[in-house]
């Protein structure tokens, strides 16, 4: 045995020579490799090893834009925190495809394997239309490439960014459906009433609302929190705008004396030499909007602001006030004060050019329930399925931690 591995050893040196790879990058390899293969999770008989946790963190991540280094930044108490608890995740996975055998449901439906080759097919087309330009060009700058294998690398460095490989992205897809059917099986029968959501907007709105009135700025609060507003401080309103823009160099002159000092003396001049280039424009759109022209089709033939283009900012507005915290426009707040109706409308001119903006909606106090009644309601239901699915998979845990059928070492990884 320990000469076997002596001749491997010294067969592994010869190539390390003949490929021209340093040793010190092939012990790194070995030792990610060995590094990736460690066990963190052993359940009846399946060895799930650190690579494919970070396989599957990275896939759950990437779904809401963050990353494994993004976890780890937050603090080491958070990061074990998050590890811990995706561990167990994964462990209930597992036990779950078991369930899963057993209920039938591992047997897709003609349904199910309609949506997985959708989504297959859907992503592979884009993957395709983003990825075939970039491959082309690098073929047509070095004729020895070859496509293919340009743009097979191309895809895979893409899909390995998301946790996925080429190979295996369909395999994944039936996973995580078949996952979804467990889940669904089992919390199907969790019910709101709309006695409960209507007890719960009550409860809600009185705290809101006496937060707001004893500190209106606590509203930014609330709203970065991306829970349901249900109480409006005063000034708030939905609000839409039509920038007519000056050509690039003005901007370009406008915005650098815009920061360069305090004083505004050469900004207000670029400005205000450059507003009568535009301002045809400006009362064009303004005559068609006292006509009565739909607002939406005016955005779509005169807008030049990339913002106002974006659903359902495009045909509902922007929520606007006195306390916004994302609103980077000068001036911008200070002239939406100014609107106190429906329709009513006013301008601003920044090195952008011409804003024109018009009050859509009027915010200001309590959200009536009809309006709120179908979130408030999907949102307490997510929530209610949430604990009541944690509940099933925690029992799940135990009950196979305690028949040694599964062991977990999130310390390894």
């Amino acid at each position: 045995m320990i000469h076997r591995r002596l001749i491997a050893l010294a067969l592994g040196l010869l190539l390390l020579i003949a490929g021209g790879c340093s040793l010190v990058e092939k012990d790194e390899e070995l030792a990610e490799q060995l590094e990736n293969s460690k066990t963190i999770i052993e359940y009846n008989g399946t060895a799930v090893t650190k690579g494919d946790i970070t396989k599957q963190m990275t896939q759950y991540l990437a779904a809401s834009g963050s990353s494994i280094d993004s976890m780890k930044s937050v603090g080491e108490d958070s990061w074990k925190m998050f590890k811990e608890m995706f561990i167990t995740q994964c462990a209930a996975n597992l036990i779950a495809l078991d369930k899963a055998k057993e209920l039938g449901l591992d047997q897709l439906t003609d349904e199910q394997q309609a949506s997985i080759d959708e989504t297959y097919n859907s992503t592979m087309s884009t993957l395709e239309s983003m990825f075939a330009p970039v491959a082309q060009a690098a073929v047509d700058k070095d004729p020895s490439l070859d496509y293919d294998t340009e743009y097979q690398k191309l895809v895979k460095n893409y899909l390995n960014s998301a946790g996925y490989d080429p190979e295996t992205f369909r395999d994944d897809l039936v996973k995580q459906t078949i996952l979804a059917a467990v889940k669904e099986h089992f919390i199907k029968d969790v019910i709101v009433t709309d006695e409960e959501v209507r007890s719960n907007y009550d409860l809600m709105l009185d705290i809101q609302k006496s937060n707001i009135e004893q500190s209106p700025e606590y509203f930014s609060l609330q709203e970065s929190l991306s829970g349901t507003i249900l109480y409006y401080p005063k000034g708030y309103m939905k609000v839409r705008h039509i920038l007519i823009a000056f050509d690039e160099d003005t901007k370009s002159k406008a915005l650098k004396a815009y920061s360069a000092t305090d004083d505004n003396t050469e900004y207000e001049k670029i400005i205000a030499d450059a507003l009568p280039t535009i301002q045809p424009k400006v009362d064009e759109v303004i005559a068609k909007m006292k006509a009565g022209e739909d607002f939406t089709e005016l955005i779509n033939e005169y807008n030049s602001d990339a913002s106002m283009i974006i659903e359902p900012t495009r045909s509902e507005g922007q929520v606007v006030g006195p306390y916004s915290t994302n609103v980077t426009i000068p001036g911008y707040l200070d002239a939406v004060a100014k609107l106190t109706a429906v329709g009513d409308y006013t301008t601003i001119t920044t090195y952008s050019g011409c804003y024109i903006i018009r009050c859509e909606k009027l915010l200001e106090g309590p959200v009536p329930y009809d309006e709120v009644k179908d979130t408030l309601k999907s949102g307490m239901l997510a929530d209610r399925q949430e604990s009541k699915w944690s509940e099933i998979t925690d029992g799940w845990i135990e009950e196979a931690q305690n028949a040694g059928k599964l062991k977990m070492y999130p310390d390894r990884y």
